[in-house]
């Protein structure tokens, strides 16, 4: 009997609740099934569609990445495995595109072959510590824990320097 209530009761202030946080610019929203997930911006939806195409080729960061995206906007992992998981997606298609075996030996290469300069492996270099320094997420870390605005920050990050090193290496002729 409760149940059918609170069945009614939750479908009479569901879109209450949802109008509340759209209001207050929160970065989560509640689905039709009453289940909080991250909001993705129109900018990040479209950008995610072009990683698509990049990492089509790279079966297994495809996999990997999109499935953490997955549990970033559904909330289905905690923040620290997310940020781990995209930089494992990202390094696996570095190593892939560079036939090189670790993150760092990928960036060099792209540095000594003139695809990127010192800035932007430095740039990269940082993307690597962050992952590295953020407490729990490969050790214990001098930061914080990430939350999942720092995972939406990190995949965002990721994002643009996958678009970024794809037309670096479309321009190089690297395929």
């Amino acid at each position: 009997m409760w149940r059918k209530k609170f069945a009614s009761y939750r479908h009479d202030i569901l879109p209450d609740i949802q109008r509340a946080f759209e209001l207050s610019g929160s970065v989560y929203y509640i689905d039709e099934d009453s289940r909080t997930n991250l909001k993705i911006d129109e900018n990040l939806a479209k950008n995610l569609k072009e990683i698509e195409e990049i990492l089509s080729k790279t079966k297994t960061s495809y996999e990997l990445f999109f499935e953490t995206v997955g549990k970033l906007v559904s909330r289905k992992d905690e923040p620290k495995n997310i940020v781990k998981d995209i930089f494992i997606a990202f390094e696996n298609y570095l190593k892939e595109k560079t036939s090189k075996s670790n993150f760092g030996e990928s960036i060099s290469y792209l540095e000594k072959q003139g695809i990127m300069n010192k800035i932007q492996k430095g740039l990269l270099d940082k993307v690597y510590a962050y992952r590295s320094d953020a407490f729990a997420v490969t050790h214990a870390g001098a930061s914080k824990k990430p939350d999942e605005i720092d995972g939406l920050w990190f995949l965002e990050s990721v994002v643009v320097q996958l678009k970024f090193i794809d037309r670096k290496l479309k321009q190089h002729h690297v395929s």
